[in-house]
């Protein structure tokens, strides 16, 4: 005996009610539609962002990887509130700062965001951040043990 096949029914969408929690949208406006990822390599600006890291005390031990053109933020945590803190991105193991000399400050919880955006015409390889928190401290190993890093990679659009 042969398996027929049953054409599934036609199904009618039921009236919206009033403790219906679905609003269609108002008329002349599309329904949006199922979410479609851009084409590999443009940025989506609709994305919920992940260009979040936190230096770390150990270089290489945090890293993120960013589209040239595009921001990245670094946070961190446990600071006194407003305390200064440095900011510095340039390309990898060099004291160079593309960005000059920046500064954050903590809030009242001690914590910080800073944001970096990058020039869509940045070249792509291997960049870091590193931060410090040198105010009132004498240099060298004190300061030196205050700093924290994150690697950065640029990637072209």
């Amino acid at each position: 005996m042969e398996p027929t096949e049953t054409p599934a029914p036609t199904l009618e969408p039921l009236p919206a009610g009033p403790d219906d929690p679905f609003v269609p949208p108002p008329h002349g406006e599309p329904a949006p539609g199922p979410f479609v990822p851009p084409p590999h390599g443009e940025p989506n600006p609709g994305a919920p962002s992940s260009n979040v890291v936190t230096p770390s005390p150990e270089w290489g031990a945090v890293g993120i990887t960013v589209q040239a053109g595009t921001s990245f933020t670094i946070t961190g945590g446990g600071y006194q509130p407003g305390q200064r803190i440095q900011v510095f991105f340039g390309p990898a193991n060099t004291d160079y700062s593309i960005i000059g000399d920046q500064s954050a400050y903590a809030s009242l919880s001690g914590d910080y965001s800073f944001t970096i955006t990058l020039s869509p015409g940045i070249a792509p390889g291997s960049y870091g951040v590193m931060t410090a928190t040198p105010d009132g401290l004498a240099g060298g190993p004190e300061i030196d043990a205050t700093r924290r890093w994150a690697s950065v990679e640029v990637v072209a659009p």
